[in-house]
């Protein structure tokens, strides 16, 4: 009926200049508890100007819209803030060695490179819940999803090239997702260079054809 809003639809009415206006309000030290209500209900009490013709549900809408497809906010410690925020405080000193270079995962090409190196030692599959800690214990790398604006390691998956490379499996128990390497076959010649990269940093032979 009118006037009710499902802040869970992907649909996005509201006006750019809006969206500049609540980018430029969340560039600086911002914390939200109480979820999405409790931002939207706190961005209303502050008697924003650009969010007066908005009702709260609606705000609360545009909230879910810059966690789900703006990458504004990120959950944070089981509160919302800013993902700049969050990115910068997660910069400094994270990671082991200081000084080795290139330790953090930054980009889809790197990634996908980590990945064929992880599965090439475990064929049998990568739990996705493990796979951060597993990187970073045998490869002496940090993967963080905020770093490719996502707000869920899943969500890395539904980009490319990672969703046409990579399988996601459901274990028979339903509870553990897998992570195993698609059919290579199948791969972009860019990411056919990537695997033989990876094979050949783990001294690896590529299989002979046939």
């Amino acid at each position: 009926f009118k006037g009710w809003v499902d802040i869970d639809a992907p649909d996005d009415p509201y006006d750019e200049k809006i969206w500049e206006e609540l980018a430029k309000f969340l560039d600086g030290e911002h914390t939200f508890a109480g979820g999405r209500y409790g931002m939207a209900r706190e961005l209303t009490q502050r008697k924003l100007s650009f969010l007066e013709p908005l009702s709260l549900g609606e705000v609360c809408h545009m909230v879910q819209l810059a966690i789900q497809h703006r990458r504004l906010i990120v959950y944070h410690r089981k509160m919302l803030k800013p993902i700049q925020t969050v990115l910068c405080q997660l910069s400094p000193g994270e990671g082991a060695a200081g000084d080795a270079e290139g330790e953090d995962i930054k980009d889809m090409d790197d990634l996908c490179t980590v990945l064929f190196k992880m599965l090439g030692r475990h064929p049998q599959g990568i739990r996705l819940c493990r796979m951060k800690q597993m990187i970073k214990h045998e490869l002496s790398r940090n993967l963080s999803e905020m770093a490719f604006q996502c707000t869920k390691l899943i969500e890395l998956f539904n980009q490319e090239p990672l969703s046409t490379t990579f399988v996601l499996d459901t274990e028979t128990d339903g509870k553990s997702i897998y992570v195993r390497m698609g059919r290579p076959d199948n791969f972009s010649d860019h990411v056919k260079h990537l695997l033989a990269t990876a094979n050949s940093t783990e001294g690896k032979q590529p299989p002979p054809s046939t």
